[in-house]
This record gives C-alpha cells, sequence and structure tokens, in this order.
C-alpha cells in the first residue's frame, strides 16, 4: 500500500509542476493531435486492468479499426474475471494475477488479402 500511496503523490506532484512550468523551470509543450482512423477498443467489457487496495481502474487499452481488422466473433477478450477475484488480495499483485496490471488479450479476423 505504500508503493502504490507514493505512486500517487508522485503523479500529483508531476501534474502540478506541469500546471506551473514557470516556477519549475520546466518548458512545457502542447498542441492538438488528431487521428483519421476510426479507433476502436477492443476490450469494451473491462472495466479494471490495474487495482491496489485503494483504487481500481482501467490503465490499458487495445485499440483497432474495426471496418479493417474486426474482433474474431467467436472469441471474448481474455482475461474474464469479476472486481471480487482482483481484490479479493488487497489487490494486485495476487497470487490469481502476479503482476500489477493484468494483461488484455484479443483475437481479431485477420481479412483475406485484396
Amino acid at each position: 500500500a505504500e508503493r502504490e500511496a507514493a505512486w500517487f503523490e508522485r503523479e500529483e506532484e508531476e501534474e502540478a509542476e506541469a500546471e506551473a512550468p514557470a516556477e519549475t523551470g520546466r518548458l512545457r509543450v502542447s498542441m492538438a493531435l488528431e487521428e483519421a482512423l476510426a479507433l476502436a477498443a477492443a476490450c469494451g467489457h473491462v472495466q479494471t486492468s490495474f487495482c491496489t487496495d485503494t483504487n481500481a481502474q482501467l490503465v490499458d487499452f487495445i485499440y483497432h479499426t474495426a471496418d479493417t481488422l474486426p474482433v474474431h466473433p467467436a472469441s471474448p477478450a481474455f482475461p474474464t474475471f469479476t472486481d471480487a477475484e482482483i481484490t479479493a488480495e488487497q489487490g494486485l499483485p495476487s497470487s490469481r494475477f502476479p503482476s500489477d496490471h493484468i494483461a488484455l488479450l484479443q483475437d481479431f479476423s485477420w481479412p483475406p488479402p485484396r
């Protein structure tokens, strides 16, 4: 729990520094990015991929172009789990999920050559 608390504190400090670049002496560059691809989330049913004893959130994603690389219709996203399973041992890592993130996997239908 201490490790996770330190991580979130560090993240908040970095956000504060980004909001006040003149105070830290750091140059902040921002720009708008646009992409013409219509990306879709492949694992839309997954709500959590990172979990501590105090925080659960989705931080891992698989994006694809649905029209050119569709999700395989007979293959659900892996892994399948419930929130109770990932919080049973005070978050991640746990005996069932030995990493601090749950790897998301998805099969796609590779289209035939044109």
